[in-house]
C-alpha cells in the first residue's frame, strides 16, 4: 500500500520526521511513503476547513493510493471546532501548526491509521481520540494489541484479494 505524503509550503523538516514515524509504525502492515512533495493548497487564512480541504485532494488526488497532506496553518472542523487532523477516506490532513515535531509525528500515525481503516479506540493506543494538545502528548505513538490484529487482518485480506 503506497501513501503519498504531501506538504502546503514551509513544512519541509517536519516532512521527513512524520515520513520516518509512519515508516516505522506502519512498515511491517507493507505501508510504502512516498515524499510527493508541495501540493497547491486554493484556501487562505489562518484557519482552514478541513472538509473543504479533504473534498479539494479527493477531486485532484485521484486513484488507488492513500494520500496525507501536512499544511501549516491550524485546521478546524465545521460544527466541532478546532482539530489537529482529519481523515476522510484514503486521505487525511494534518496542521503543524503550533505541534513539535514528536507530538506531530504521532498525530500522523494517528491519522493514517483512520485511512487504513482503524477507528478511535479507548485503550492506551495511537487511535486513542486527543481533545486537546495535552491529551496528544500524552498517549502512545503505538497501537494496542486490538488495533494491531484489526491493522493484520485487513492487510492480510486485501493481499488475498489483489491475487
Amino acid at each position: 500500500m503506497i501513501l503519498n505524503l504531501l506538504h502546503d509550503r514551509d513544512s519541509l523538516t517536519e516532512v521527513a520526521c512524520i515520513k520516518r514515524a509512519i515508516e516505522d509504525r506502519y512498515g511491517l502492515y507493507r505501508v510504502q511513503v512516498h515524499d510527493r512533495g508541495y501540493l497547491y493548497v486554493p484556501f487562505k487564512g489562518s484557519r482552514l476547513d478541513a472538509s473543504e480541504l479533504l473534498r479539494y485532494m479527493a477531486g485532484v488526488l485521484l486513484g488507488q493510493e492513500m494520500h496525507l497532506l501536512v499544511v501549516d496553518e491550524e485546521l478546524f472542523y465545521p460544527g466541532k471546532g478546532a482539530i489537529f487532523g482529519c481523515s476522510a477516506g484514503k486521505s487525511a490532513v494534518l496542521s503543524r501548526s503550533g505541534i513539535d515535531q514528536a507530538v506531530l509525528a504521532k498525530e500522523a500515525i494517528h491519522e493514517v491509521g483512520h485511512v487504513l481503516g482503524l477507528n478511535h479506540c479507548q485503550e492506551n493506543c495511537v487511535m486513542n481520540l486527543s481533545k486537546s494538545r495535552a491529551e496528544l502528548g500524552k498517549k502512545s505513538s503505538s497501537l494496542c494489541p486490538s488495533c494491531s490484529t484489526r491493522l493484520l487482518i485487513r492487510v492480510a485480506a486485501e493481499s488475498e484479494f489483489s491475487r
